[in-house]
């Protein structure tokens, strides 16, 4: 957060959460005495670094910087393989040109939980159950959670009372899609005018309940917003709209579930000619293109876009890096276990790193994506991928002891249990370290990307970890501001790193750098540049709504209230379902003493976010402001049945406004 200059109602001086299943992570803050010198010790230790390069290399020469305009090379345009659907103007087909020549793979696909991605509600509502029993509703934050059926239709509801029963809040969102298989789970979203965010209420198939989603808070009961990134995942292709966060054209998508091509590449040329090289075969790739296939969903991380490419560039084929650079954190707790970690993880067993050539293990070694492994078949079926590197020196255990661990004599079930998710709560994934004890440790697989005398994140696998590549440094310093935006970085010293590596000129038309420069600059007090950096991602795309509410709370910052005003009613403009940006409007509104326009705000705020008590103090002084002191009187009263954490700053400041 920024110093407050603007009374005690300052405006949150960090970017959006990035994902819809972010954790709530430590957050500090360098004294701002100190900055100056954290910023000194941290270009000190860079040069440390280059001056021991320069010791232990002294007969080396000094590679030159590769500069990041080189990423405009289309890999695609470049590609020398046997495949011949690689070419971007080859185009997609859909699943419905599969079916005819592949009926069993697309029937059994459809069964695998890839296959049942996401849904239209419509398609869910009838299989899911919404009594007591199953959790519904539940209480949590304070709040009445309900699920309710109206035939094809789902509404998800909350509930307010106060301590006689009289309702406070009664606010719904109406569900359109389902997103996930129900293998772990579902959660929903509901469509905005084409805007897509995800509900507070989640059901969990492991536990057969429902309850709150993961990582929601109170401050964003309204609804999360989700961005292509995330659907990236979960959906075949989200037709996605430039600059906006979670805005989508109609129809939103192309084909909701995982599809054929998002595995084989589009199936243009190969519907038209049969030719089995008109289309990608996965099992026919090696090594590292192999595992790209599969990474390019599975492997969790910090997730960044190279210079010049878009969402949906990557062709099955080519190396997965040269499309998405992958950061994870650098140290991790033992406490630590993400639901999403299954590649990392896999690269720390000993299975994948003593294995080589044709027996190294990949992916697929284990998993076939087009069989769905019911609970009946697991241990059998797990057993045999097992067995087919460990037949000849197999479990050491006599098999009597074997049955006495578990009674299926399951190899899974000894190496590589169940874990709880600590980011996903009601939920178990499967350890993939492939741990010979269970309860040991395994070598930490990856190296760092050095930084300054300590390092925050690192690329996966140690993809882009080459000196003087500034393309992997421009990557490190955005993932570096999103990952602190979601928590699990202190944001202070993210941005500093990030600032270090922004340091050099980035490309005139690089949308996202500047977006994250600008807020590498306000986490660090330098509004002004921040504006700077705002206005040269807003100078390419003037509808980035992200980048227009860091220009404003920069212009804020600088007292530059009318400039701010302008960036926040943009800001509005681009996406009017965003609570945070009626938020913002408002409170610069406020300033400059435009009552009738708060009122107007502060009543939008109030329809998004209901049971916002901020919101509600905000209409209290508007009603104060007007006269009207006996409705104020009884707004306030609602604000004390909502009890919130800072009730008592709000009782003194409206006893100090009713005077």
């Amino acid at each position: 957060m920024l110093p407050d200059k603007r009374n005690d109602t300052s405006l949150p001086a960090r970017p959006p959460e990035e994902t819809v299943f972010a954790g709530q992570g430590r957050q500090s803050k360098i004294p701002k005495s100190l900055g100056i010198g954290v910023l000194l010790l941290a270009l000190l230790a860079v040069v440390g670094i280059l001056s021991r390069l320069g010791h232990d290399r002294a007969e080396q020469p000094v590679p030159p910087l590769v500069p990041v305009e080189q990423a405009r090379v289309d890999p695609r345009l470049h590609y020398e393989g046997p495949y011949r659907n690689i070419h971007p103007d080859i185009r997609y087909v859909g699943d419905g040109s599969c079916l005819s020549c592949h009926p069993n793979e697309t029937a059994s696909f459809r069964e695998h939980p890839m296959g049942r991605s996401l849904l239209p509600i419509a398609q869910v509502a009838p299989q899911q159950v919404y009594d007591k029993e199953h959790n519904n509703p539940f209480q949590a934050l304070g709040a009445q959670f309900l699920v309710e059926r109206h035939g094809e239709k789902i509404w998800h509801r909350q509930k307010r009372q106060d301590a006689a029963g009289n309702p406070l809040v009664d606010y719904a969102l109406e569900v359109h899609y389902a997103i996930g298989s129900g293998r772990g789970g579902y959660s929903y979203l509901t469509d905005r005018d084409g805007y897509l965010f995800q509900t507070p209420i989640s059901w969990f198939s492991q536990k057969q309940i429902w309850d709150l989603s993961p990582s929601f808070d109170p401050g964003s009961l309204a609804g999360r917003p989700i961005d292509a990134d995330c659907l990236y995942c979960h959906a075949n292709r989200a037709r996605a709209l430039p600059g906006y966060k979670n805005r989508y054209e109609e129809p939103i998508f192309d084909g909701c579930v995982i599809g054929c091509e998002r595995c084989h590449g589009p199936g243009e040329r190969h519907i038209e000619s049969a030719q089995k090289l008109d289309i990608v075969n996965p099992k026919k790739l090696t090594g590292a293109l192999s595992d790209a296939v599969c990474e390019q969903c599975h492997l969790n991380g910090v997730r960044v876009l190279p210079y010049g490419h878009q969402l949906y560039d990557f062709r099955p084929g080519l190396p997965l890096d040269d499309f998405f650079s992958v950061f994870v954190l650098a140290s991790k707790s033992a406490e630590e276990r993400p639901a999403v970690t299954n590649v990392e993880q896999m690269h720390e067993s000993r299975c994948f790193q003593a294995s080589s050539g044709d027996e190294k293990l990949r992916c697929d070694s284990c998993h076939n994506p087009h069989q769905y492994v019911g609970p009946s078949q697991r241990v059998a079926y797990y057993r045999t991928r097992c067995l087919a590197c460990h037949e000849k020196q197999g479990c050491s255990l006599p098999r009597d002891v074997r049955l006495q661990k578990s009674k299926e004599d399951s190899c899974i079930e000894c190496h590589m249990p169940h874990q709880s998710a600590t980011d996903v709560p009601h939920t178990a994934h499967t350890d993939h370290r492939i741990l010979r004890k269970p309860g040991s440790r395994s070598a930490q697989a990856a190296s760092a990307f050095e930084i300054g005398s300590e390092s925050l994140l690192k690329p996966f696998g140690g993809r882009r970890n080459k000196p003087g590549d500034r393309q992997a440094q421009r990557d490190l310093g955005i993932a570096l501001i999103r990952a602190s935006s979601r928590g699990p970085l202190p944001s202070d010293l993210a941005a500093e790193r990030a600032l270090v590596l922004f340091e050099r000129d980035l490309p005139e038309d690089d949308s996202d750098a500047w977006e994250a420069k600008g807020w590498a600059n306000l986490l660090r007090d330098k509004a002004a540049a921040a504006r700077v950096a705002f206005e040269k991602a807003l100078a390419l795309q003037p509808q980035r709504e992200v980048a227009l509410a860091g220009a404003a709370d920069a212009a804020a910052y600088a007292e530059q209230v009318d400039a701010a005003l302008e960036y926040s009613r943009r800001a509005v403009a681009a996406n009017p379902w965003m609570p945070a940006y009626r938020r913002q409007l408002a409170l610069l509104l406020m300033q400059k003493q435009l009552w009738d326009e708060v009122r107007s705000q502060c009543q939008a705020w109030m329809r998004l976010d209901p049971a916002n008590a901020e919101a509600r103090m905000l209409w209290v002084s508007c009603l104060i402001r007007a006269g009207e002191k006996d409705k104020a009187r009884q707004e306030f009263a609602h604000i004390e049945a909502l009890q919130p954490p800072n009730l008592q700053q709000f009782r003194a400041r409206f006893a100090q406004q009713m005077r």
